[in-house]
């Protein structure tokens, strides 16, 4: 662990800046001056530049690094992060009764390292903001205050419901294997708007880059009850909403029976549609529901590892950017997708369209779905025009990256061999809101090793406290097949 003090006007200069324009034009050098939290200016010029070198009392040689603006996740849920190689080769059905035994065995410390390694990762990824959808309601402090002393942009996006998804889908389930499901039972419409209620007051003390969400689990788990909270509580503090939406084949053929038009359809005639909500996933919409979200200005969060490795399908990419859809990426849980990769991500979501697009002319490049990243990822945390770009008055979210590495090395240094080629092992400095997080390559805030050892001793501990409950979902897992099979 490193300590540094943070200027409150800094000079990167010697840096290589990208082009806005194609793909294919060079980067260029340049300066960028950062004063406290934002960028005040991006320079080319040299005369400028030296200009503003000989009256700037902090300077930065930025010889052979980019500058990239950081990267968004826009859809993770860091408890998770400390359930890495935990069950994953089954649908999102059966994978939820694992995720949820696991992490109905997480303690207070626990869900602290796991906020902890999962903001090391990111960090170290050049993210420098993520939307976290918490689902462990109970431990909601723990999460809160942990987030809050990573230095990272987060979005806190607590989960609200009360439908389980053997309810929905309509599961024949034993009692002995369906009450456990329900057990503890979820918090009343009236208790879910006191919990938020107070987590939009106690805002007002965390740092600023701590943002305030409202996240549904999904419309088909909440009730109408539920969805007047949602709404009520959207209008009051004008607060983003992020939800998962449509993940998996039953949960749309569900919706097509239960509603008119599907669940999209539903949630326009209960006024929950709108641009200040984001959704995951969105794997098996019917066109009509996606030109409602077009219509309405929703952002959707792709998660292509995820939806791989649990084999819920694929993103119609092509036809949500045709209707001009903003399209984020998100890392979802560290033990479906693997690592909290942005970089990754956009590359999967780049060549996922490819299999089934005949004309490579339609196929997307790499660096516009990184780019596009960006922008929805900003759009669904509350910040357009804040985050995303280089520009003057954007928020100073910035990521350094060693060209002289050989994974960097190409014809011209230009968006798409960034895209295609950059990873963690390139990513040298990492600034959030003007201050540094990663500086060449050591975490400012976050002590690595106190985190690997606090997990180390919680450890052991956890799998015995989740031992019953494994057993029972392994009980459980055969029954929910059946289910789907039928």
């Amino acid at each position: 662990m490193t300590t540094s003090q943070q200027p409150n006007t800094l000079l990167i200069d010697n840096i290589l800046l990208l082009p806005d324009g194609p793909a294919g034009a060079a980067a260029t050098a340049g300066a960028i001056l950062v004063s406290d939290a934002r960028i005040k200016a991006v320079l080319h010029d040299n005369n400028e530049i030296a200009a503003l070198g000989s009256s700037t009392k902090t300077v930065l040689d930025g010889k052979g690094k980019l500058v990239i603006p950081g990267l968004i996740n826009g859809h993770c849920h860091t408890y998770a992060t400390v359930l890495r190689g935990t069950q994953n080769s089954q649908p999102l059905e059966v994978w939820a009764l694992y995720t949820m035994a696991w992490g109905r065995s997480l303690d207070a410390d626990l869900v602290a390292t796991a906020v902890e390694l999962s903001a090391a990762e990111m960090i170290r990824n050049g993210v420098t903001s993520v939307i976290d959808h918490i689902p462990h309601i109970g431990l909601f402090d723990h999460t809160l205050a942990a987030h809050a002393r990573t230095g990272m942009r987060v979005g806190i996006a607590p989960f609200m419901q009360d439908i389980p998804d053997h309810k929905f889908l309509e599961f024949d389930l034993p009692d002995e294997l369906r009450t456990p499901l329900e057990t503890p039972a979820p918090m009343t419409p009236t208790q879910t708007s006191r919990f938020f209620e107070n987590f939009f007051e106690r805002l007002a003390d965390m740092p600023d880059t701590i943002i305030g969400m409202i996240g549904p689990n999904a419309p088909q788990r909440c009730s109408e009850e539920l969805w007047l909270v949602w709404q009520t509580l959207q209008e009051k503090y004008d607060a983003p909403v992020h939800t998962h939406l449509l993940e998996t084949a039953i949960q749309a053929q569900s919706s097509q029976q239960k509603w008119q038009g599907g669940l999209v359809g539903e949630m326009e005639r209960q006024g929950l549609l709108n641009d200040n909500l984001s959704v995951a996933h969105a794997i098996w919409l019917l066109e009509s529901e996606r030109e409602l979200l077009a219509r309405y200005g929703v952002t959707i969060i792709h998660n292509p590892a995820s939806n791989l490795m649990l084999g819920s399908g694929a993103l119609a990419y092509a036809e949500c950017k045709n209707l001009s859809i903003p399209v984020g990426i998100g890392s979802d849980s560290a033990n479906t997708a693997g690592r909290h990769d942005i970089f990754e991500g956009a590359r999967l979501a780049s060549m996922l369209p490819r299999l089934s697009e005949p004309d490579y002319n339609l196929w997307p490049q790499t660096a516009d779905v990184l780019h596009g990243s960006r922008e929805a990822g900003a759009k669904a945390l509350g910040l357009s025009g804040q985050l995303g770009d280089l520009v003057p008055g954007q928020l100073a979210d910035l990521v350094l990256l060693d060209m002289d590495n050989l994974q960097m090395l190409g014809p011209v240094i230009n968006p798409e061999l960034v895209a295609q080629h950059a990873s963690r092992d390139v990513v040298c400095d990492v600034m959030i809101n003007g201050h540094w997080v990663l500086r060449e390559k050591e975490l400012v805030h976050l002590d690595e090793k106190q985190i690997r050892t606090g997990f180390s001793e919680q450890r052991q501990e956890f799998l015995n406290r989740s031992s019953e409950a494994i057993k029972l979902a392994e009980r459980t897992a055969p029954v929910v097949k059946r289910n789907l099979l039928d």
